[in-house]
């Protein structure tokens, strides 16, 4: 069992040697067995194992219960144990999400908050291949397309899944024969929930009437769908880097080699194009996507409006991508010369200099390796899907899940001057840096830049 999840580990890249794993631990099985096998490979890995509980204030006596088990196993085993109590329904109802959304969005953000504390941290929750079958058979049930079905990623930013080719099955074989306890949700065997019901009566049936290896058949089915949905993506950011212009913040889409490409090509090109305007797409999807394939066919002036946050326009042989969210954004685009540069746009002013030694510091002061930059250094507004390698982290993060983490109001996010060269992401002025750039005791050149807000000359 140590080798399986060592090998996913290595395979998928989920964890370096110096890491803190907060490992999401609700007392449960498949969460003990991943705080056991992770505890037990540590020191072959050098790592740093945490447990986090999360009580969502919906179980009463039981989650309490859990709550306690899980504090009292961390403790035996000698791993630091954070814990905290919300309110998940009362979160669910004041930002109109579902319950299971509010619950998510409250884990991880306790998560990310004690990763803060550590300087390189991996958050590992405990989906294994079981969850895998029921998340693909629930969207296929909602309706999904070749993306859905691609299933639970191994990785996601700084969120790994060590066990998910691991079955329920085998991982309560393996603490029951190991003695090891873990608490029963008696919520699992409730079929008011849909994954209840697919998990205890869909899935047995298709076992037991169509195909006894209906699992093995879906996760076959996960992997192949994932690599040909990666290989489709990587082509569609190609022709959209062909076809496409950004200007002020609308998308240009060139109408006739658009008209030329193939279906599945088409609707990956428009939902790039969307989703970097409008992050996530409300309501029905393909139906959105498909309104605007079909616009590409009219004629000029026609339109849709039927998107939150964009309107789609024909322009005799464009197909404007409108903005509807930028109107008031003030545009930076600029690039940084050695000494003073005026950005007219905000009112203020960015000293760029070399410097012997890093003096004075704040966060309006950045201090850059010169020999880890690329060419010019630009400054400019955020844009839907950048990302940054955040200090003290070593993979990327969505500079949009940064914000949230931050707690950044919305209204400020466009405020905020992203510098970058000519490859990546330096610095988001006024909060973080990025780990690809910063000083260290082998650093021979330092660029120092400075803002300076509401300037006046």
């Amino acid at each position: 069992m140590i080798n399986r999840i060592l090998k996913t580990i290595d395979k998928w890249d989920m964890i370096k040697p110096g890491d803190t794993v907060i490992v999401g631990l609700s007392g449960g099985a498949d969460s003990v067995f991943l705080l056991h096998l992770l505890n037990s490979v540590k020191a072959q890995l050098n790592i740093n194992i945490v447990s986090a509980h999360v009580n969502h204030g919906v179980r009463g006596e039981f989650a309490l219960n859990d709550q306690i088990f899980s504090e009292k196993l961390s403790k035996k085993m000698n791993i630091p144990f954070y814990t905290i109590d919300v309110d998940m329904n009362g979160y669910a109802k004041e930002h109109g999400i579902s319950s299971e959304e509010a619950g998510r969005i409250l884990r991880y953000d306790f998560f990310r908050k004690i990763g803060k504390e550590y300087s390189n941290y991996k958050i590992a929750v405990a989906h294994n291949r079981d969850d895998q079958v029921e998340t693909i058979l629930m969207r296929i049930m909602r309706g999904t397309g070749l993306d859905g079905l691609a299933g639970i990623p191994y990785t996601r930013d700084e969120i790994i899944r060590p066990i998910l080719d691991i079955s329920r099955v085998d991982i309560e074989y393996y603490l029951n024969s190991n003695g090891i306890e873990y608490v029963d949700d008696h919520t699992n065997f409730e079929t008011d929930y849909m994954r209840n019901k697919i998990r205890l009566k869909l899935i047995p049936e298709i076992e037991k009437t169509y195909n006894p290896k209906f699992k093995t058949a879906i996760i076959s089915l996960v992997d192949i769908v994932r690599e040909e949905s990666d290989y489709l993506n990587i082509e569609s950011i190609s022709v959209y880097n062909k076809i496409v212009n950004v200007v002020d913040g609308n998308i240009y889409i060139d109408i006739e080699p658009f008209s030329k490409l193939h279906i599945a090509i088409k609707r990956r090109v428009i939902r790039i194009a969307l989703e970097q305007i409008v992050s996530t797409l409300e309501g029905n999807s393909y139906e959105q996507i498909e309104d605007v394939v079909s616009l590409s066919e009219k004629q000029t002036g026609k339109r849709i409006d039927n998107i939150k946050g964009v309107s789609v326009i024909i322009e005799y042989d464009k197909m404007v991508l409108k903005n509807n969210t930028v109107e008031n954004k003030k545009s930076i685009d600029k690039t940084l010369e050695m000494g003073i540069n005026n950005v007219y746009a905000n009112n203020s002013v960015i000293i760029m200099e070399i410097v012997d030694k890093i003096s004075k510091t704040n966060n309006k002061t950045a201090y850059f390796d010169c020999d880890k930059l690329s060419g010019n250094i630009f400054v400019r507004n955020r844009k839907n899907g950048d990302r940054i390698v955040p200090t003290g982290m070593t993979g990327s993060k969505k500079i949009k899940d940064f914000f949230i983490d931050e707690k950044i109001p919305q209204s400020q996010r466009d405020e905020i001057m992203v510098f970058c060269d000519e490859e990546k992401i330096i610095w988001l002025g006024g909060l973080r840096q990025s780990e690809l750039t910063k000083v260290d005791n082998d650093t021979k050149k330092i660029l120092k830049i400075e803002i300076l807000e509401d300037y006046d000359e």
